[in-house]
This record gives C-alpha cells, sequence and structure tokens, in this order.
C-alpha cells in the first residue's frame, strides 16, 4: 500500500508545480492536447483462454468497444477500471500495453482459440464482441472504507457464419468478485479476465458453433 500513497503524494506536488509553472508561463495558445496518463496499468496481453475443446474451424474475432463513457471521450480505450488510494480518491487504471482494450481482447481471445487447434485465414466463422462494460473496480484506503477487487462486464457476444448470417447471441453479465487487495490486482485481474473468457468460449452454445 506504501506505493499508492508515495504515487498520491507525488501527484499533489506535480499539480501544484503545475499550478506555479502555468502562473509564471502565462495564457498559451493552441495547446497540444496531453496523452492519457494511466496512475497504474494492468498487463492482459499474456491471457490465454483455456477451452476445452479441439477445432480445425479457421476463426476471425472482432471486438468492438461501446462503454459510454469511452464513445463520449470521457475515459480513453485502453481504460479498464479505477483503484482507490489511501484517502480514497480513484486513480485509473489503463492496459500495460496502452493498446486498447478491444485490441487486448482480440489478441487474448485468438491466442485461447489458436491454442485449441482453430486457424486464422480464409474465414469460415467470425466471432463479435461488443463491450457494452468493462470496468475493474478496487477499494482501499482510510477513508473509502471498501476493500475487495470487482470485475465489472456487460458484453454482447456473437457467432456468424463465412456469409454473415447470425448463428448465436448471447450476453454476458456481471460483476465477479476477483477475491483480492489492492496490492494482489496485477495478478488479480488478469486471471480474473482469463477465467471469465475462458468461461465465455466454453459456453455450450457458443462451442458448438465453432466446432461446427
Amino acid at each position: 500500500m506504501k506505493k499508492f500513497y508515495f504515487i498520491e503524494l507525488l501527484l499533489v506536488l506535480a499539480l501544484i508545480m503545475t499550478g506555479c509553472a502555468a502562473r509564471k508561463a502565462g495564457p498559451v495558445e493552441n495547446p497540444v492536447p496531453a496523452k492519457r496518463f494511466y496512475e497504474s496499468n494492468i498487463d492482459y496481453h499474456n491471457i490465454i483462454p483455456k477451452i476445452n475443446y479441439k477445432g480445425n474451424q479457421s476463426i476471425s474475432v472482432i471486438v468492438h468497444d461501446k462503454r459510454p463513457y469511452v464513445l463520449s471521450g470521457e475515459k480513453g480505450s485502453e481504460y479498464v477500471g479505477f483503484f482507490r488510494g489511501g484517502f480514497g480518491r480513484p486513480y485509473d487504471l489503463g492496459t500495460e500495453t496502452l493498446k486498447t482494450l478491444a485490441d487486448e481482447l482480440v489478441y487474448c481471445i485468438t491466442a485461447g482459440l489458436n491454442a485449441a487447434g482453430f486457424t486464422t485465414g480464409k474465414t469460415n466463422k467470425i466471432v463479435t464482441i461488443d463491450i457494452v462494460e468493462w470496468m475493474t473496480v478496487s477499494g482501499g484506503g482510510l477513508i473509502s472504507f471498501s476493500a475487495g477487487t470487482e470485475l465489472h462486464y456487460k458484453l454482447i457476444v456473437k457467432i456468424f457464419d463465412d456469409k454473415n448470417n447470425l448463428l448465436v447471441q448471447q450476453e454476458i453479465k456481471g460483476a465477479d468478485d476477483l477475491k483480492c487487495s489492492l496490492s494482489q490486482i496485477y495478478k488479480a485481474i488478469p486471471e480474473g479476465t482469463e477465467k471469465l473468457l475462458s468461461r465465455i468460449l466454453n459456453a455450450d452454445d457458443i462451442r458448438k458453433e465453432l466446432i461446427k
């Protein structure tokens, strides 16, 4: 937890210094938009969902991020949630690679399918996922009086054939308790994501269509 208190202190000092610099420099014409900054980052890039069946179809995976706060520009497409520091203040979490969450999920799902014998190329089936909600929430601190970490999600999963006929559609939503403290999120969030993706790909309706 000391790491996060130290981050808070650095951020406060940075804000003070930035304010002082702005007063000295005066107004700036045509400012360049700053890159999005995340106080901490989660590594999704080594996730491989565990698929309990084999297949030989060629599968394409497409993920669309339809989270309202991403579409509005309030949050970046690499945003994955937040944690609360020592005084309850929320700090944003982003992907470790700073690639979009949609790109990271495509990479993970494709890796899982490849490990199960599926290929890419001439497509027989298309898996699409709409991210309606995806947010990890980790609480803690002296004032927030909250602890633990949850993954909140709502996903629309569809499978199409190569003629764009809809074969199956499922809505998957929930809030999974990752059973970890703030200091354990870097391990627990990727593990929780892997379990969720494995659960989706092993669902009976999805399995039947992918191996058909």
